[in-house]
């Protein structure tokens, strides 16, 4: 038996690389070549060589660190809208069993369960990656498990990551799919994370007086972070939270006033060791520019996509070694505008918005200077104060590489 995941043919209008990928399953018997019957030891033995050469063929070069190492699922069956054992079960067991994939699944218990597997696990040389099926939460805490190892940095370079989307924002797994011209679905991220190879992914190391975060996705502050974390309490209405969020916010404004320094993306500038940030108190490098006024938004962006239907930041990609920062401030447009702005962010028009600032930086610094508010750091809160952040390009890996065209 072969199965194959070839793209959709496009119609007569075209469509892209971004098309669904559709199931295809051939049965197959061997005869001889003179078209006499074949004892059983015989046809068992041809069939084993028609398989392994197959197989041979349907991998990608570069897959010798897989063999004898099993792939890691971390499933999360409470984030989003509860989908992600299904998704496990109906999706991205059947493609593990046709591509001879071991594999270990752990299904959490409990928050912090990933975290905690990934910070004390003395075998993760055992596998050749490791994915999330969740949302971009489940992901965080792989990734922050990892950043509380000795050998975090042997770790993040040698095990890649790998996101099949279950959850609200889904924002990596998007991110990931859109450079590699797939569609948004499962069974693409599980075809990506099966036949893709590594591809760098940037870090950045985002701190506050009492914290120590690796983040992947974004920060945001101010109205972004008031959506995010405040339409929790509207899960259940999976993705379209963040809508009924945004709507219930831009009602009922608030702004926030701040100091934002940042060093900017110019030719020839490296983001600052993490050791080498400016020190609580001290003020900001000469080189760097400060902003300070009242805002309705800051977010901080390293991916295209925030979420899955949030085009945040459009000329952003995996490995650029750069955040994006986009700002609004208040009094730049109005509660009409701003609820048009947000549908803007789907497609990422709103980076054509007179109204929203954008600045392309290798480090930043927020100072919020109103006492109360919320971070959403990739969709977790971390304490509010001070807070700033430093790229680390490239030192992760992602599962999202073909190469050219791509299969």
């Amino acid at each position: 038996e072969v199965y194959a995941y070839p793209k959709e043919t496009p119609g007569c209008m075209g469509g892209g690389s971004a098309r669904p990928r559709v199931a295809m399953h051939v049965t197959f018997e061997v005869v001889a070549p003179d078209g006499d019957e074949m004892r059983p030891g015989e046809a068992l033995n041809m069939a084993e060589q028609w398989v392994g050469k197959i197989r041979e063929l349907a991998t990608s070069a570069g897959r010798g660190e897989r063999q004898g190492k099993r792939l890691l699922f971390f499933v999360n069956p409470f984030g989003g809208s509860g989908r992600a054992v299904s998704i496990m079960q109906s999706v991205v067991r059947p493609l593990l069993k046709q591509s001879a994939t071991a594999s270990e699944v752990i299904v959490t218990e409990r928050a912090g369960h990933a975290r905690d597997f990934m910070r004390a696990a003395g075998n993760l040389a055992e596998y050749w990656g490791v994915v999330a099926v969740g949302g971009d939460g489940m992901l965080a805490e792989v990734v922050q498990g990892v950043a509380a190892r000795t050998d975090s940095e042997e770790v993040l370079a040698a095990l890649p990551l790998g996101h099949i989307p279950a959850g609200s924002g889904n924002g990596l797994a998007k991110s990931i799919l859109s450079e590699a011209g797939e569609l948004y679905d499962p069974l693409a991220a599980t075809f990506l994370v099966l036949k893709a190879t590594p591809k760098p992914l940037d870090l950045s190391v985002v701190t506050t007086p009492e914290s120590r975060d690796l983040s992947f996705l974004c920060l945001g502050w101010a109205i972004i972070s008031d959506v995010d974390i405040e339409s929790e309490r509207y899960r259940w209405l999976g993705s379209a939270r963040f809508t009924v969020g945004a709507i219930e916010r831009i009602a009922f404004l608030r702004h926030y006033r701040g100091r934002l320094a940042y060093l900017p993306a110019d030719e020839g500038t490296v983001p600052p060791r993490p050791d080498a940030m400016p020190a609580w108190g001290d003020a900001a490098p000469a080189e760097w520019v400060t902003i300070e006024d009242s805002f309705v938004m800051l977010w901080v962006l390293q991916t295209s996509h925030a979420a899955h239907d949030m085009h945040s930041s459009p000329n952003s990609s995996l490995a650029d070694g750069v955040f994006t920062i986009m700002l609004l401030r208040s009094g730049a447009t109005t509660r009409l505008g701003l609820l048009s702005l947000f549908l803007q962010i789907e497609d990422g028009t709103h980076v054509n918005n007179a109204a929203v600032e954008s600045v392309r930086a290798r480090a930043f610094r927020l100072e919020p200077l109103t006492d109360q508010g919320i971070y959403s750091l990739d969709g977790e809160v971390v304490p509010y104060g001070p807070i700033q952040g430093t790229m680390l390009p490239g030192v992760a890996r992602v599962l999202g590489d073909f190469g050219g065209d791509g299969p």
